[in-house]
Formats: C-alpha cells, sequence, structure tokens
C-alpha cells in the first residue's frame, strides 16, 4: 500500500497492485472499508433509491449495508450462518438473505432490518435471483434443488429438482427458462418454468462451472469454469459451444454489460478479467486488471455505470470494497 499526504489529505493507492496499469474499461475511483470483517465475503445487492450496498460476508456470518454516499457502513446483521446471497426486492423494500450453514432464506424489513419470515430451504442455501416478469424470488439450495419464492406474501411456491448443487443461474424472462450451472454433473441445465423442471441440458468439457451471465439480446450463456480456467460463450437454443476463451484462476462472478458488449469476470487469482463480445460468436480478450488474491465475487450495477469488487481482510488492512467507474 502506498500513502501519499498532500495538504493533509490521505489519498490511498488501493486498486491495482500495479499503480502504471492502463485501464481501458474499469477505473477505480474508492475504496470503502468495511472494519471488523473477517473471512469470506460472498454475493452483493443494491438498493438504487437510497443507494446502499448490502454485503454477504460469509466468514463473518453477518451482512453488511454500506451508505454509498457517505462510504461506510450504517448497519451490520447478525445472527446468520454463512450467509452467501443477498437480493433487495424494492416493491416491499425487503431484503432477502440465504445462508448455507443453515440453509434458511431470511427475511427482512429493509429500514428497520427488522426479520419477519424464516424460509427453510434445505442445506446450503445459496444464489438468489429476482423473476421481475412473474415476480417470484428463486434460490438455488441443497443437493440439487431450485425454489421459488413469493416475495409478497413471502412462501415457497414450488421447488425444481437439479442434478446436482446449482450454483449461478440466470433467468431468461422472455422465454420463462433458468439456465443453470451444475458443476457436480459438469452440466449446463434448462428449467422450462411452465413446465418447472429440466427439459434440455448441455454436458461441459470443463470442471467447477461456477458463475454465470446471460445476453439476453444474442440469446448466449456466459460461463465461466476453474478447471480449467476458460469462459465458454454457448448458444441458447442449439446449446452448442460457440467459442472458449482463457481465463485468470478461480472465477467466481460474471457480468454482461450490454451497453459496451463487454464482459466483466471478477477471478480469486487476483485480477478482473474484461473481455469484448464482439459478436454471437467471437470474443476477444480486452483487458486484466490487477486486483487481491481472493477476491472473487463482485456486483455490475448498470444503472450507475459502476463495478464493485469485495476485497476479504488480509494482514493489516479491512475488508473491503473496491468501486470502479465503467468507462
Amino acid at each position: 500500500m502506498k500513502n501519499i499526504i498532500i495538504l493533509g489529505i490521505l489519498v490511498i493507492t488501493i486498486g491495482c497492485s500495479n499503480p502504471q496499469q492502463k485501464a481501458d474499461v474499469l477505473t477505480q475511483t474508492r475504496t470503502i472499508d468495511l472494519p471488523d470483517v473477517d473471512g469470506r465475503i460472498d454475493h452483493m445487492s443494491i438498493d438504487l433509491n437510497l443507494n446502499r450496498l448490502f454485503v454477504a460476508a460469509l466468514g463473518n456470518n453477518t451482512v453488511e449495508v454500506v451508505d454509498l454516499d457517505s462510504a461506510r457502513v450504517i448497519k451490520r446483521i447478525t445472527g446468520l450462518n454463512k450467509p452467501q446471497g443477498v437480493l433487495f426486492y424494492l416493491k416491499k423494500n425487503f431484503l432477502f438473505v440465504t445462508s448455507g450453514g443453515d440453509g434458511t432464506c431470511k427475511i427482512y424489513d429493509a429500514n428497520s432490518f427488522k426479520l419477519i419470515k424464516i424460509l427453510r430451504l434445505g442445506e446450503d442455501a445459496d444464489n438468489i435471483r429476482l423473476d421481475e416478469a412473474r415476480d417470484i424470488v428463486f434460490t438455488g439450495y441443497g443437493s440439487g434443488g431450485i425454489a421459488a419464492i413469493d416475495p409478497r406474501e413471502l412462501k415457497v411456491l414450488f421447488k425444481i429438482d437439479l442434478p446436482g448443487h446449482p450454483e449461478s443461474f440466470q433467468i431468461d424472462e422472455s422465454s420463462n427458462r433458468i439456465f443453470v450451472n451444475v458443476p457436480d454433473a459438469h452440466q449446463l441445465d434448462i428449467i422450462d418454468l411452465n413446465k418447472r423442471k429440466i427439459t434440455d441440458k448441455m454436458n461441459l468439457q470443463v470442471k467447477s462451472n461456477f458463475p454465470m451471465a446471460l445476453d439476453t439480446v444474442d440469446l448466449v450463456v456466459l460461463t465461466a469454469s476453474r478447471n480449467p480456467a476458460k469462459l465458454l460463450q454457448c448458444d441458447a437454443e442449439s446449446l452448442k459451444l460457440l467459442s472458449e476463451n482463457d481465463l485468470s484462476g478461480d472465477a467466481d462472478d460474471i457480468f454482461y454489460y450490454a451497453k459496451d458488449s463487454l464482459v466483466f469476470i471478477s477471478c480469486g487469482s487476483g485480477t478482473i478479467d474484461v473481455f469484448k463480445k464482439k459478436n454471437s460468436k467471437k470474443i476477444i480478450a480486452k483487458e486484466i486488471i490487477n486486483t487481491f488474491p481472493g477476491a472473487r465475487t463482485s456486483l455490475l450495477v448498470p444503472a450507475l455505470k459502476k463495478y464493485f469488487l469485495a476485497v476479504r481482510k488480509s494482514g493489516t488492512h479491512n475488508a473491503r470494497i473496491i468501486e470502479y467507474n465503467i468507462l
């Protein structure tokens, strides 16, 4: 870390491990400390109305509520058991938190942070998504299942069986389908929401396919694997592999920025890998931004043209969120 004192102002250069690195796509704007947060950090969600970032601090058994205006933590939600997924639901001002340790989905009032409801899903409750078209919250859990939750009545509507624990999944609202990474089975499963079951699958020649993004314009599924480290582009209709690119190690989150056809992948090896989607069959490497080992969870917020990266505590450095602007 490099400390520069200018006229009494402390400027901390902390984003890229190489300060001279030229970034064409992302530029670091600031860091936000997460004091007293230990261990692994998992996924994030945002409240655009009040400009708050919700951070699942899995290793700390808390959710940190960050006020982006003041750049500080304003609330800590405790009493959690390895929180993994977090989702802010604007219509009712609810915060959904899924925890892998006890298999629950806990719902809080996002103003008072009072616990409203506990839904017991099964072991290892994980990724969580909102289907805005149907107004349904979906969450992966257990050794193979996705649960559909009514976010107004706060009850489980139905469950869909899978051949293994679901990692990242994406909802295609136009076709009533969910694309699911199932790394235990080394495959990509497709759920028909009308039939409420798997209707197709794609066997992937890779292992540890965890993160996923969806390009709804070209109808392309973007998935990243860790063994080998690859970015795969698959046709959502034919389920054929369209392209593959080498990737840095330990990928955990992937986002597609449709405005500029960019793909952002946060990798635990200590990089953000950025790719440019040229067309439905070609992706090229754009740049690699150095970060920190273990910093593998992130959040893209297109409305703000911002990208947030979670960095766990290391040595004397607090856990923190690094904020980038998309250029």
